[in-house]
């Protein structure tokens, strides 16, 4: 049996982590449809969804929809007609952590997360950030909980 992890959806059949979707017109209403089936898959570490019609509504749908997907390492959604909001209209939690991101990546990264307007939790632990705690955390809003390294928390704007 092939032991289906994924509701058995097409494209996502098995236990293979990677889930294969490019290129069958996908539009907001699939994406909402199969949100609940990709939530059931957690081992999910590849996601190909490229050359569809997701637009905003479809890509939020997703982003719901992927939280649940803590193996997610790769996600393709290039040629989906995805504005500059759009792409991070339910972008609830965003872990770059133990990467090598610095106070300049930092910057660019609050620039591009000014408009995700559900984002509650940005989590950069273990990187190269050295640029004051409270500016990084008033940039984002008092609405973001910040994680920066592993001995202190900022909570939703709480002052050190």
């Amino acid at each position: 049996g092939s032991g289906s992890s994924c509701g058995g959806a097409a494209g996502l059949q098995g236990t293979d982590a990677s889930g294969h979707l490019g290129e069958n017109d996908i539009g907001a209403e699939g994406a909402d449809h199969l949100a609940g089936v990709l939530g059931e898959c957690t081992a999910l570490a590849h996601l190909d969804f490229m050359f569809n019609l997701l637009g905003d509504e479809g890509a939020g749908h997703l982003a719901g929809a992927l939280q649940a997907c803590n193996a997610l390492a790769h996600l393709d959604l290039s040629n989906n007609d995805i504005s500059d909001e759009g792409w991070c209209t339910a972008l609830a939690h965003l872990d770059l952590s133990n990467n090598d991101i610095g106070a300049e990546g930092a910057g660019h990264l609050v620039e591009a997360v000014e408009k995700c307007k559900a984002l509650a939790h940005l989590d950069l632990r273990h990187d190269k950030i050295v640029a004051e705690p409270q500016g990084l955390q008033k940039s984002l809003g008092p609405n973001v909980e910040l994680l920066i390294c592993e001995t202190w928390t900022l909570l939703r704007g709480d002052v050190l």
